[in-house]
């Protein structure tokens, strides 16, 4: 680096902290604070200017304060500049970015290579915070150590939080946020960032916030690995997720607000203790495109228009209601509810399960492979379901009993197109004579009819039966 490349370069000489200019390689400041000779520096930045603190160890009395606009604060990398915070309350943040005293707030300003270190994570030190500053960068920082949220932005467009590792902040009850972006951070990014052991969110986002994008990276061992409150554009892609204690993914805009336009590819749920791996509230056009989800799914009735393409899911505990909602290509097995489209669903298992359902479901194509698997086990209805508004077509399905599949409560499911090939035909016991949608056309079936047993026919859509006894 040449002296003239830096505005001021911040050095250790034993317990002295120095500045030197970078002009005239004058030392500007001096003494044995470092906040208070890095401060000077900053201050004397009227038209911004670049800062490049060398390799130590800073502790820093008193938080470092920005509020001029194309400054850049670097290090000389995170595991040899690192800037450490005394044992106490104060100072309450590291390093303060605000734009609020600013008209129309501060513009291009950028952090990186160095690591901030609080004392513990019991006290309520916080990392980063930025405040009302556009087009700016946190780029190659580590955080770690602290009792409030590693690096919290409010308000701001197009910036960047990119290769970043932020861990071990905050204990329970208090929510500590690994990285939080609230009021109207829009258009912003999360690139490649690496989140864990926080007492809050790894990541949340919220308020009024419209437009980020997430990827890379992982989210890991905290509350929830991301949490989403109220915001519309959120884009997950090829993120991992592993040991939260409750979900990997919390979308929840409360009260009437809705979260528009969500789309989460090639993330990867992995499996830990917890409720369940994605938990959707009033989503309103959202795509899930590959991955896996190691836990269940839920989605409320307050969703509308949400999609899972080639993504995987766990074989039981999935709950997805709404209105619209689609699955495709789908490996695993599901719990569905209320108003669903469900495209190409294969697998071995549990097909179908519907609890309560009130609204109308249509399954297009469902693939059942046998050989001679019970289609009981295929399709459950519980009490409360309305299966006149069920409709399986196009199915193939290999079964042992067709009557699984009619008996009370699924009696009056459409199967129109399905083709099913019956094992073996098992005794069934009905209230009386069946309906033509109990019994399909060209099926026989045995039952009772009151106290005698019969053989139950459909012949053309007309129920034929024989008295056995």
């Amino acid at each position: 680096m040449t002296q003239s490349s830096f505005s001021y370069l911040i050095f250790k000489d034993g317990a002295t902290i120095n500045a030197q200019n970078g002009v005239n390689g004058t030392i500007d400041f001096t003494g044995a604070d470092a906040a208070t000779v890095i401060q000077s520096a900053i201050a004397a930045l009227t038209q911004g200017g670049f800062i490049f603190i060398k390799e130590g160890t800073y502790l820093l009395n008193s938080t470092l304060l920005i509020t001029k606009g194309s400054i850049t604060l670097e290090g000389q990398g995170r595991e040899r500049t690192i800037l450490t915070l005394p044992s106490g309350s104060t100072p309450t943040v590291a390093i303060s970015v605000d734009g609020t005293g600013t008209s129309g707030g501060i513009y291009n300003i950028t952090l990186r290579n160095f690591s901030i270190d609080g004392p513990n994570q019991t006290g309520t030190q916080q990392g980063i915070k930025v405040n009302t500053v556009y087009r700016s960068t946190i780029e190659g920082m580590y955080v770690s150590n602290l009792g409030s949220h590693g690096i919290e932005w409010i308000t701001g467009f197009y910036n960047r939080i990119v290769h970043c590792h932020v861990e071990n902040l905050g204990a329970s009850p208090t929510p500590a946020h690994g990285i939080y972006l609230h009021n109207t951070v829009n258009a912003s990014e999360v690139l490649h960032t690496h989140v864990r052991a926080c007492s809050g969110a790894a990541l949340r986002i919220e308020t009024a916030t419209d437009g980020v994008a997430v990827i890379g990276g992982s989210y890991q061992s905290s509350q929830y690995g991301i949490q989403a409150g109220q915001m519309n554009n959120l884009h997950l892609t090829d993120i991992y997720f592993e040991g939260n204690t409750s979900y990997d993914l919390y979308v929840a805009p409360g009260g009437n607000n809705l979260m528009q336009f969500l789309t989460v590819k090639g993330c990867n749920f992995a499996d830990a203790v917890k409720p369940g791996s994605v938990y959707l509230d009033h989503v309103i056009s959202g795509v899930f495109l590959g991955g896996h989800a190691a836990n269940p799914i839920q989605t409320t009735s307050t969703c509308d228009n949400v999609f899972f393409l080639d993504f995987i899911m766990p074989g039981s505990g999935n709950t997805l209601n709404g209105t619209n909602i689609l699955l495709r290509n789908g490996l695993s097995l599901q719990y569905w509810n209320n108003n669903v489209l469900i495209n190409e669903i294969a697998g071995g298992g549990l097909a179908l399960q519907i609890n309560g359902q009130q609204g109308d479901i249509s399954v297009q194509t469902l693939t059942a492979p046998g050989p001679l698997q019970q289609l009981s086990e295929r399709t459950r209805w519980t009490t409360g379901a309305d299966t006149s508004k069920v409709q399986i077509l196009n199915a193939n399905l290999e079964v042992d009993n067709i009557l699984q599949f009619t008996t009370t409560p699924a009696a009056g499911v459409n199967v129109a197109g399905a083709n099913i090939r019956v094992g073996n035909i098992k005794l069934t016991t009905f209230g009386g004579i069946p309906s033509t949608f109990a019994l399909p056309n060209g099926y026989a079936a045995f039952g009772r009819s009151d106290a005698n047993l019969a053989l139950f026919y459909n012949d053309n859509g007309a129920i034929k039966s024989v008295i056995l006894n």
